[in-house]
């Protein structure tokens, strides 16, 4: 799994080369100034650097984690009360999900983007500009799509809208994005409109606790260690962990994990 993930990083990176090189090159050949000469050239030379210097970093990572075999787990992402939202190493925002022991739940990943991330992923990296539109989808440790939501466009507010794996709505959460920098404000309605909770997220490493709107409980985030063997693989030791209610329906913890990831992603562009 891990060798797979270095070496489609290394594949992107070298479709990339493959796009803009050429066009540079041209570029350079058919222009007559030059200072604009030195200039194409300069930045033919840096984008080498880029990209033979992300290929190898990543080669050698690969290297590295080829004889580590992540555990697959025995149960079920939506049957499964505490999980670990681990941060893969990817161009644009993937989450793996663990069990507390290290065993690999399924993932969050993005699984439409508009053709102009491609070119701005390098810059971005792991963040995700919150007025790009997308879709993300939650998959189970076989692969299988149990849930999706797609993120309009926009700068003011972020709306959300959560679909099941029928392609059924489940829900939309509207994100209040100007009323605070710091902070996350929010609120998470059903499929016919009615408030299921309001949100108040704190900072980029702040626990908090998700009830609906008669006090019941839905999950609690919080921070905690990864398992100690899993330490020369990940860059990071301090994880988020989601506990859920597990007598929560399928549906409301599905729009949990895709609303916590959403809140991830949003806290890493701060």
């Amino acid at each position: 799994m891990l060798t797979e993930l270095y070496r489609n990083r290394m594949k992107y990176v070298a479709k990339l080369a493959v796009i803009f090189l050429p066009v540079l090159i041209v570029l350079f050949v058919v222009s007559t100034e030059e200072k604009d000469k030195y200039l194409i050239g300069a930045i033919i030379v840096l984008m080498l650097f880029l990209f033979v210097g992300t290929i190898i970093r990543d080669y050698y990572k690969m290297k590295h984690v080829s004889s580590l075999t992540i555990p697959v787990t025995t149960s079920h992402v939506m049957d499964t009360e505490k999980l670990i939202m681990k941060q893969a190493a990817w161009w644009f925002p993937r989450y793996w999900l663990f069990t507390t022991k290290g065993e690999y739940l399924g993932e969050i990943r993005l699984s439409s983007i508009p053709w102009y991330w491609h070119v701005l992923a390098i810059y971005f990296k792991k963040e995700i500009p919150r007025w790009f539109p997308f879709t993300a989808e939650l998959r189970d440790h076989e692969g299988n799509k149990l849930a999706f939501f797609t993120k309009q466009a926009g700068f003011k507010q972020t709306n959300l809208t959560f679909f099941n794996k029928e392609d059924k709505k489940m829900g939309e959460y509207i994100q209040h994005d100007l009323k605070s920098v710091m902070n996350i404000y929010g609120t998470l309605n059903d499929a016919d409109g009615k408030e299921i909770l309001q949100s108040k997220v704190h900072g980029k490493y702040g626990d908090f606790r998700l009830v609906d709107a008669e006090n019941k409980h839905f999950a609690t985030f919080k921070y905690g260690i990864f398992p100690l063997e899993y330490w020369k693989v990940f860059e990071d030791t301090y994880n988020p962990i989601i506990e859920m209610n597990i007598e929560r329906t399928e549906e409301e913890k599905a729009l949990m994990l895709l609303l916590i990831s959403w809140w991830f992603m949003s806290v890493d562009e701060q």
